[in-house]
């Protein structure tokens, strides 16, 4: 939990995306010198085969999975010399080595529309119903009031309703990416 008290995951998502993106700088200046390149190379990789996995869009497959497994090979011949500091996590080691193959089964679409944050999301709302807007003198009733709003919030009527949040502008950082060229190899674009 966070200081607040909330759960959450942070091996992937909001957390991946402000460590690869936003403060790459930052995690290169924590290692030696002789492999700052290296390993900022290492993260850009990272970042490039998050945001083609993470993708609703069209991918070429073998130009994907060369990417991922080079990135992967370069990681393990890199940073394990002698003194074998990196360990690869079973999620970076997924992203790296087996994600060309689920976004294959995926039709060559990256897997952002699998993904569980529509759930977590219900699971967080649910939550707040439960402990915000309904009646707590029994379970059952509490259960039913929760169940009630849901299912109101699930009508497509009273969805038709709910005002469209637009994303916000990307800053000036985000447009100019310098793994854009990359990003539109491996993309079908």
């Amino acid at each position: 939990p966070d200081f607040a008290g909330h759960g959450g995951n942070t091996d992937k998502g909001a957390v991946c995306i402000r460590l690869l993106r936003d403060h790459r700088d930052v995690l290169v200046s924590l290692v030696d010198d002789h492999q700052k390149d290296a390993f900022r190379e290492v993260l850009e990789g990272l970042w490039v085969c998050y945001r083609v996995y993470s993708s609703s869009q069209s991918v070429n497959i073998d130009r994907y999975k060369q990417f991922s497994l080079s990135l992967y090979s370069h990681i393990l011949v890199s940073f394990n010399n002698d003194e074998r500091w990196i360990r690869l996590s079973p999620t970076v080691h997924s992203l790296l080595a087996h994600g060309w193959e689920l976004v294959e089964r995926n039709g060559g679409i990256g897997v952002g529309e699998l993904s569980e944050a529509g759930l977590e999301h219900n699971n967080k709302f649910l939550r707040s119903i439960r402990t915000s807007l309904s009646r707590k003198c029994s379970q059952e009733v509490s259960l039913e009031d929760t169940i009630t709003r849901m299912w109101i919030k699930s009508d497509p009527l009273v969805r038709s309703f709910t005002p469209v949040v637009h994303p916000r502008p990307r800053s000036r950082k985000e447009k100019s990416d310098s793994l854009d060229s990359v990003l539109r190899d491996i993309f079908n674009i």
